[in-house]
């Protein structure tokens, strides 16, 4: 089972793959926040890169 944590629109000018850092650690935050821990973070290929693979890690 999942929950839906965090949903955002960003304007066009700049690659997904760049706003993955940001969001994802908002939303770390957000649930350490409410005592909970981010185990999984599904996004779609426009997020996939090198330097996001290892901020994941």
């Amino acid at each position: 089972m999942g929950v839906i944590s965090h949903i955002q629109a960003d304007f066009a000018e700049g690659r997904d793959s760049q706003s993955l850092p940001d969001i994802a650690t908002k939303v770390q935050q957000r649930l350490r926040e409410n005592e909970l821990t981010m185990t999984d973070l599904l996004a779609d290929a426009g997020y996939s890169n090198g330097y996001n693979y290892r901020f994941l890690e």
